[in-house]
């Protein structure tokens, strides 16, 4: 009887412990396992790509004016190349052309005025997506019958001043934000109501008065290990209670 009785003893406190070892091996496998992939990220940066950016420059030729643009960096761009004239006069290229430059010709240029000149490229480079446009100034030069005059096309300055423009109004917005504790409404300074204010009226609204607080947590930490506990030592008393019993009977 003695061994029957540790037997059950023995196997009441394999099945409670168990399950609290296998989860503690979980526990370690996991914290190893996430240990293992910070290390692997610190391990492998990812390369930063850079982006691409028109470039444009201004010659003559043959009594003619060119405006030249390209991409760069760039692989194999393919796409469509579009050059725009004060706004008016547009050249472009075919659709899903691969160019790695792209030229615009002019006949009736002014020499000494000053024109502006907005580049367009869409389409791709390699397997990436590309969209990219730039605002350009020049002026115009006398055409010689050679290659000539040949100068880079300045930024006329919008994507800076866009820039510029869109850091206002985030200062704009973010001052906004810190505005929103100051004095409002004739020195009445702007607050949210509280947790307490809120829970009050809505015990206000269902029974004239608020009761009572927030219940302690009391709940044991572990009830089903404590019940499995208590079943093993009632097991076990039972069964060493029953042993003495036994001796009587046969004397």
């Amino acid at each position: 009887m003695r061994s029957a009785a540790l037997a059950v003893l023995m196997c009441l406190f394999v099945f409670t412990v168990a399950p609290i070892a296998h989860a503690e091996t979980t526990d370690t496998i996991t914290q190893t396992t996430d240990k293992v992939s910070e290390t692997t990220d610190k391990a492998l940066p990812t390369e930063k790509l850079q982006e691409p950016q028109l470039q444009g420059e201004y010659f003559t030729k043959g009594g003619k004016h060119y405006v030249q643009v390209k991409m760069n960096p760039s692989k194999s761009p393919r796409g469509t190349w579009i050059i725009t004239l004060n706004g008016s006069d547009e050249q472009a290229s075919p659709e899903n052309a691969q160019l790695n430059q792209f030229t615009a010709k002019y006949d009736d240029l002014v020499p000494g005025r000053n024109y502006q000149l907005i580049a367009v490229f869409y389409g791709k480079d390699g397997e990436r997506a590309v969209d990219v446009n730039t605002c350009y100034n020049f002026t115009a030069k006398k055409p010689t019958q050679g290659m000539d005059n040949r100068v880079p096309l300045q930024d006329c300055g919008i994507a800076s001043k866009a820039k510029e423009l869109k850091k206002q109004a985030l200062d704009t917005v973010n001052g906004d934000k810190s505005d929103g504790g100051k004095i409002l409404n004739g020195g009445e300074k702007g607050t949210a109501p509280s947790g307490t204010e809120e829970s009050g009226s809505f015990f206000h609204f269902n029974s004239g008065k608020q009761e009572g607080g927030p219940m302690p947590d009391t709940a044991a930490p572990s009830p089903v290990w404590m019940s499995l506990g208590a079943q093993m030592l009632l097991v076990g008393a039972a069964l060493l209670g029953f042993r003495p019993q036994s001796r009587t009977e046969d004397e």
